[in-house]
């Protein structure tokens, strides 16, 4: 039942987030500050994406590992406001999980997403899908949306006050597909580390703190409320012409029932986004409809 319970749950490569709520306004001042980030208007910006999910217990042999993995060509389309369309294209999925790949593929690849993302770097919780989206659906999106989240150098301290040279970095709290977490932020040469604490993620309906959730997301079982897991979770994002260029991400989560310190039953999700061109003119799926 355990390996069943995780292999759903990466084939899905689910991230949670509550449903949007159709009555919920947008906040008219999310676009207004920020020179971190320009997507311009009219212009899509392509990327490549895959992620990776390992499963096995991590003090047994390696060939007990079960893998599934995911790559797509990924297209954000720049609307007014602040706004970026994705579209996914070009999906595979491959691993040693028995699932119907071309069935999911053409899931993904079947209508676009819209969000917001400011200059800041930052992403509005208000995600609109197609009205007919599936929920698996929605969770993988929402885990290719959420490494697009990323912080300017000027809200960045430096650890040593009298001395600009020092490391700098910054803890805030910051709203992604698991609430409102606990993050810290550290430049690390070119690129900025952001770590997250899960097990302080709070508006979360589901009292979740992993990345890696269970669908369906709404009404679980008792059995499945509270911390089931031991999470560690980073990110690495480059900024470079005002646009994201490089994000690679990383999760292990040990399930605790039956846990020796670190050892034991692990997932460990792997996410990396990479930019590779900015063509003129909008994606056609890009205009379909959405909620």
């Amino acid at each position: 039942v355990l390996y069943l319970l995780f292999t759903f749950t990466l084939i899905l490569g689910a991230v949670y987030l509550k449903p949007v709520d159709k009555s919920q306004k947008e906040d008219e001042d999310f676009c207004k500050d920020g020179n971190l980030l320009k997507y311009e208007t009219g212009k899509r910006y392509a990327y490549t994406y895959e992620t990776t999910n390992l499963l096995w217990i991590n003090d047994v042999s390696d060939d007990a590992k079960s893998t599934l993995k995911l790559t797509a060509n990924v297209a954000l389309s720049a609307k007014d406001n602040c706004r970026l369309v994705m579209t996914l294209d070009k999906v595979t999925v491959s691993g040693d999980a028995s699932v119907d790949s071309a069935k999911l593929a053409a899931g993904l690849q079947a209508n676009p997403v819209s969000f917001r993302l400011n200059k800041k770097g930052e992403l509005d919780s208000l995600v609109r899908f197609a009205d007919d989206e599936p929920a698996w659906a929605k969770n993988v999106k929402r885990g290719i949306i959420s490494t697009l989240q990323v912080k300017s150098d000027d809200d960045l301290r430096n650890e040593d006050p009298a001395d600009k040279t020092s490391d700098k970095s910054a803890v805030v709290y910051e709203s992604d597909v698991l609430g409102r977490c606990r993050t810290t932020y550290e430049r690390d040469g070119d690129k900025l580390e952001k770590t997250k604490s899960l097990s302080r993620c709070t508006l979360n309906a589901n009292d979740k703190d992993s990345t890696v959730q269970f669908v369906p997301y709404k009404n679980l079982p008792e059995f499945y409320q509270g911390q089931l897991f031991f999470e560690q979770y980073k990110c690495k994002s480059q900024v470079s012409d005002s646009l994201v260029k490089s994000v690679e991400c990383e999760e292990k989560s040990t399930y605790k029932i039956g846990a020796r310190g670190s050892n034991g039953v692990q997932a460990v999700v792997g996410q990396k986004l990479t930019y590779f061109s900015t063509l003129e003119g909008q994606d056609r799926m890009a205009d379909c409809k959405y909620h």
